[in-house]
Parts: structure tokens; sequence; C-alpha cells
């Protein structure tokens, strides 16, 4: 996956949030970084590779047992994430982001709002 750079989120017509260049500064709201970064929900595919031994136990860093919900990331959250000292699993050409909360939309998550506030 190509790594891009975030800017700032406007709405457009269609009421979905376009990314355009900001002088010197980068913003970017949780909602579109979420929109944007977060590609599908994988807690089903990352169990069964490491029910089957695809993963090797070297991959996982962290305390990944306490993983509630396994994410397909872009390259460029999984380095914000890793940044902010978040479970990335890194196999196969993918991403996988740990997540280890659940029950509420990912944009309320503090690491995204963490992640929002470094870059502006």
């Amino acid at each position: 996956m190509p790594r891009h750079p975030i800017t700032k989120a406007t709405p457009n017509r269609g009421g979905f949030s376009v990314l355009q260049p900001l002088k010197n500064k980068i913003m970017i709201t949780e909602q579109a970084l979420v929109r944007t970064h977060i590609l599908h929900g994988q807690s089903y595919v990352v169990a069964e590779l490491l029910k089957h031994g695809s993963i090797p136990e070297e991959s996982l860093h962290g305390e990944w047992w306490e993983v509630l919900e396994w994410w397909l990331v872009t390259d460029w959250l999984a380095d914000r994430l890793k940044e902010q000292d978040e479970i990335i699993l890194e196999e196969h050409d993918c991403c996988w982001w740990g997540r280890t909360c659940s029950g509420q939309a990912i944009y309320m998550d503090a690491v995204m709002t963490h992640i929002c506030e470094s870059l502006g």
C-alpha cells in the first residue's frame, strides 16, 4: 500500500471529507482519519492465521493477548500507531492494528485523538 501524507479534511458535496494541503500545518479529524486509514475489521482472519501458525510467534510484539479486535490499516497509520505504542502486526504484506478496547466507534478512541493532535 502506498504511503500518503495527511492534510486538512474538508467536506465535499457528498458529505465525505476531502483531504487538502494546508500551509505548514496538517489537520485531520478523527472521523476522516478512521475513514481513510482503517480498512477492514479482520479479527477472524488474524485468529485463523495464528491458529494455523501462519504468523510466527516472533511477529507478535507487545501484549497482543489483550487484543479484542484486529483491524487492517494502512502502512501510514500503522507507523503512527506504533509511535503511540499500539500493537501492530506486520505480516503477509499487511498491517494489522490490535485494538485493546471495544464497544465504541474507533474514531472515539483516545489514540486517534492523539494521532490527530500530533499532526497539527
